[in-house]
């Protein structure tokens, strides 16, 4: 008897095809005005197409299904956990742990798992669908044929850009290559009578201030007592830091050298003997 009822699970494969594409051609058949036996016949052919191919995809999905019950398991009873640390009241699964295998709480995490496989299920059987289709009215080849073209132009496009782009960079250094090139004297007394009339124009006054001043005699400037106060400040600090460099020195030297320590100098800058 178990051997009959294990040959009762054989056509499982082609009868989940056959559940599979009904409801993914239905859509599309009756819109076009269809019948219902020709949507059972449609969907029963697509069903025998890849046989060997349909099973190991339904193995397949079945592992990931399993998989994806025993994480929203877990998950579960891990939740009923933490809520019971964060909040520190008892419920009914942190009492009796066996509540998680109860028909109402299995019911739901296989509600679940369903929810989370089924669109994977769906786009593998609207994948078969459409390449059985394909081998009777060749739309796999216009899909490759429109991705061709559209690859094409997308690429003739991107061509003629760079094309663009390299003429527009190359035109405007010709032309400034082609005006800075120098254009040929054709008369030869041009030149002397050019570089005459530039000198001349340079001799005036609102050029003089942009000339090195070279020979004659040497003006001094009158400063005025801002220029002259800053002159003697910096003179000032320059002497005060020569001094107290001097004194670090004389100190570092008395500490680590054994010399005698020197007097401190009484003849600072003026300004500064009430340092001394």
């Amino acid at each position: 008897m178990l051997v009959i009822a294990l040959l009762a699970m054989l056509p499982f494969p082609w009868t989940y095809a056959f559940y599979h594409n009904v409801t993914i051609l239905s859509v599309d058949h009756f819109r076009k005005g269809g019948t219902t036996r020709e949507l059972v016949r449609i969907a029963a052919r697509q069903s025998h197409l890849e046989w060997l191919q349909n099973a190991t995809t339904i193995g397949i999905i079945k592992l990931v299904a399993f998989l994806m019950y025993l994480n929203v398991f877990i998950g579960f009873g891990m939740g009923a956990m933490l809520l019971k640390s964060f909040t520190g009241i008892e419920n009914p699964f942190s009492m009796n742990w066996m509540l998680l295998f109860s028909t109402g709480i299995q019911g739901l995490l296989v509600m679940i798992c369903y929810l989370g496989i089924n669109p994977l299920v769906k786009s593998i059987y609207i994948l078969r669908c459409f390449y059985g289709e394909s081998r009777t009215t060749g739309a796999d080849l216009a899909v490759i044929l429109r991705r061709i073209t559209s690859l094409r132009a997308a690429t003739v496009g991107v061509t003629l850009l760079l094309a663009l782009g390299s003429f527009a960079a190359v035109t405007p250094a010709a032309a400034q290559s082609t005006a800075a090139a120098p254009a040929p004297s054709t008369e030869p007394g041009r030149g002397g009578e050019l570089s005459q009339n530039i000198e001349s124009v340079l001799q005036g006054s609102e050029y003089q201030w942009r000339m090195p001043r070279d020979g004659g005699p040497k003006v001094e400037e009158e400063s005025s007592w801002l220029a002259s106060g800053f002159k003697e400040l910096g003179a000032w600090i320059n002497s005060m830091l020569e001094h107290i460099g001097n004194a670090i020195g004389d100190l570092i030297d008395w500490l680590f050298g054994g010399k005698e320590m020197p007097d401190m100098p009484t003849d600072a800058p003026g300004g500064s003997a009430w340092m001394a």
